[in-house]
């Protein structure tokens, strides 16, 4: 199943954003990317800093079946894609 990048310059959270996704559509291959996240978050409920222009923030959903190691399957290409 190949990559579906999204691309928002600014979200509430690319987490959330991976969240709603999954309830409106349902467990998708997507890397969410966004410039800026306005209330990003870390890992056991830290507040996570993500200003635009500083970083690349980023969510990835993967169906449990999903083969990492396929052809379909290239976050690396698609890493390589965004900084272009």
């Amino acid at each position: 199943m190949p990559l579906k990048l999204t691309h928002y310059q600014a979200l509430d959270s690319t987490q959330d954003e991976a969240k709603r996704l999954i309830k409106t559509v349902g467990i998708t291959t997507d890397l969410i990317v966004a410039d800026q996240q306005t209330h990003g978050r870390g890992q056991h409920g830290k507040t996570w800093s993500s200003p635009p222009g500083t970083g690349l923030y980023m969510t990835t959903i993967i169906p449990l079946d999903q083969d990492l190691y396929s052809a379909d399957f290239d976050l690396t290409a698609f890493c390589e894609f965004y900084t272009l």
